[in-house]
């Protein structure tokens, strides 16, 4: 079995730099705050409701400008400006709620399966923890994954009946203890040969 190795705590593997680490998992926040408004230019700390500039339509003009990606052809002047104007709308304004359900992350790995580079594409969710958010693995896509939950078909293939429960589930200790017989007997032979 292959590992992915995350961050870790005292190791000879252990991340040198811990505090820039944490700066970058603020990034998400960051976007969020500042596509509503809700970071100040000058100190880069955080605006409250009350505050001149909170959520200031001027303020969020000039950090939609940087929060685009430059490097994407695909989005042109006149997109980024239509799309301005609708997060801007002086009557309906679009606002970012980092705590409302839906968000995602996808997010493409390396990992090392059966000594092979491979990529594998993790789908993140939001998940409450204790007094704040954390992002946890919803879903993974990964070639190596393909056919392992591919289900029998035809009169073979084992199955459990919806009832069973009713019964103990007769029939899964029933099977059970057949497989563990066909391995007791294929041992026996095993050793036989040897």
């Amino acid at each position: 079995m292959d590992y992915v190795q995350g961050q870790v705590v005292n190791s000879p593997a252990r991340i040198q730099d811990d505090g820039r680490f944490a700066a970058s998992t603020k990034q998400v926040n960051q976007f969020f705050r500042r596509f509503n408004g809700e970071e100040s230019p000058d100190t880069g700390n955080r605006l409250n409701p009350g505050d001149t500039d909170y959520r200031d339509r001027a303020l969020r003009s000039k950090y939609l400008g940087i929060l685009f990606d430059e490097d994407n052809r695909a989005l042109d002047n006149e997109l980024r400006r239509a799309f301005s104007q609708d997060v801007l709308s002086e009557s309906l304004p679009y606002y970012l709620n980092f705590h409302r359900e839906g968000w995602f992350a996808e997010v493409e790995v390396q990992v090392n399966f059966r000594g092979k580079r491979e990529t594998c594409t993790l789908f993140m969710k939001l998940q409450s923890e204790g007094l704040g958010y954390e992002w946890v693995i919803d879903k993974v896509s990964f070639n190596g994954f393909k056919g392992i939950f591919d289900k029998p078909q035809g009169e073979n293939k084992s199955f459990l009946h919806p009832l069973s429960h009713e019964l103990g589930f007769m029939n899964l200790r029933r099977h059970l203890m057949i497989r563990q017989s066909q391995s007791r007997l294929r041992q026996q032979i095993l050793h036989r040969t040897i």
